[in-house]
């Protein structure tokens, strides 16, 4: 009897490959959807489904200092590097627990790495990372190295495709943007814009950023061109297996006697072979992809022009000495409608270095603004404040010190300063609050007069 005719659909095939000694031929899918599989071999494709857990730590106390040590799990049904491609996406669905009762291999961290390093940098065959949430930090896992991901805290969800037009992947890259999930929950970084591995150098491209200037994806290419892809890293999508078939297309075109052999029924997409109604509704979303696009254009133009406007109040969040004097000074001059004078350099000055004076509403304000990177600021620029106020000698002044600290952390998690200082003496502004309240009147969410009657207060002013 035919042993093949016996056994389930698509195994027969592969007996017949193991018999004559003829490798199959196939991509890794880890941790995509439950279809993709399938749905990419109806176009030709043979694809394995495996799962690449979440990072994890095992901790080992060393004398005082408890070390962790990264693991990973992992079901994978052969060697990373055999595969002609991998997909791969990392979410925080997949844990150990989740994994292990049914792996098919389990390597350790090191030689999971070392294998896709085979993958990419050795045999040169496709990485793409689908980076979801998750709590990896950085890609050591795929030897990708130098690449930093953080967590988005932007609700941010524009994309603008940054690869130069006629590059290799370059059209499915601005294609599969629509195809993207926004927004993304990671965000993509690095120490400098190529790293060095066993068989050479890696440069990174980047491929998408939002209108925020956060990098949502990257390329790395063996060479300085971009003409000889090693790997991508892009955000999730709302149908991988669309994208990895316009991927792999690409591919055959770049390295057609790698990848020619998969795109076997690239033919079958063609209009000629579906109903007029098919061309009909091509047509339609052709042009509402390019009425989408003009639309999108109109507003990133929009958005450039108040982002330009406005970008110096932002900057205030990091800058110090003069430079953020001069952002103090114009944001009161410029947007409060106050009084501004720097008093710095003039021949008269009773004042020290990086003193401000306001007047407004009938009050004047002596400032002193600062700029630190310390998480707790010296008490002496509160004493500095009252004691510039004590020098100018003008009735009812009222001393006032600006504070930018902790410039260099993201001011969602800076410090609170002076906690426990008393600052009843003194109108106090942590330059967060400062920010705060000048975006609330440009958004007529309260005015000038209402933002001036709270630093007459003084003490800590925040807006209400």
């Amino acid at each position: 009897m035919d042993t093949a005719r016996r056994l389930p659909s698509g195994l027969a095939e592969l007996l017949s490959r193991v018999r004559m000694n003829i490798p199959q031929r196939k991509v890794l899918l880890a941790n995509l959807p439950v279809g993709t599989e399938e749905a990419l071999r109806s176009r030709g494709i043979e694809a394995d489904s495996a799962e690449i857990g979440d990072l994890e730590y095992d901790y080992e106390q060393q004398g005082y200092t408890l070390v962790g040590t990264p693991k990973v799990a992992s079901s994978i049904p052969a060697a990373t590097y055999e595969y002609e491609a991998a997909f791969v996406r990392l979410t925080l669905a997949n844990t150990s627990e989740s994994i292990l009762p049914h792996f098919f291999q389990n390597p350790g961290f090191a030689e999971l790495s070392d294998s896709f390093l085979g993958l990419w940098a050795r045999r040169k065959r496709f990485l793409v990372l689908f980076i979801d949430a998750c709590n990896y930090r950085d890609l050591c896992l795929f030897k990708v190295d130098g690449v930093k991901l953080e967590v988005a805290e932007m609700n941010d969800s524009t994309v603008d495709c940054e690869v130069a037009a006629g590059r290799p992947l370059a059209d499915v890259l601005h294609e599969i943007r629509a195809m993207l999930t926004m927004p993304p929950a990671m965000y993509i970084d690095w120490d400098e814009a190529w790293f060095r591995h066993e068989k050479g150098n890696c440069f990174l491209e980047t491929v998408y950023r939002n209108a925020n200037g956060k990098r949502m994806g990257i390329m790395g290419c063996h060479n300085t061109k971009g003409e000889d892809p090693a790997f991508l890293v892009i955000p999730p999508c709302t149908s991988y297996d669309r994208v990895i078939w316009k991927l792999m297309k690409a591919l055959a075109g770049i390295y057609p006697e790698t990848y020619g052999g998969f795109i076997k029924f690239e033919w079958l997409e063609r209009a000629e072979y579906y109903p007029g109604e098919v061309q009909k509704l091509e047509g339609e979303l052709a042009g509402m992809r390019a009425t989408h696009q003009e639309h999108e254009d109109a507003l990133m133009d929009r958005l450039e022009a108040a982002r330009s406007q406005y970008a110096y109040v932002s900057r205030a969040l990091i800058a110090s000495g003069q430079e953020l004097k001069e952002i103090v000074l114009k944001v009161f001059c410029d947007i409060w409608g106050v009084a501004g004078e720097d008093r710095d350099g003039l021949p008269t000055s009773r004042l020290l270095r990086e003193d401000i004076v306001l007047r407004a509403e009938g009050t004047v304000f002596v400032g002193e603004v600062k700029g630190v990177t310390q998480s707790s600021p010296s008490p002496k620029f509160i004493t500095q404040a009252i004691d510039n106020c004590r020098k100018f000698r003008e009735p009812g002044a009222i001393p006032l010190l600006i504070l930018n600290h902790d410039q260099d952390i993201d001011p969602a998690r800076r410090s609170i300063p002076y906690p426990d200082e008393d600052l009843g003496a003194i109108t106090f502004l942590d330059i967060r609050d400062f920010v705060k309240l000048t975006l609330a009147i440009v958004d007529a969410r309260i005015t000038s007069r209402a933002a001036i009657v709270l630093m007459k207060g003084k003490g800590r002013i925040q807006l209400p």
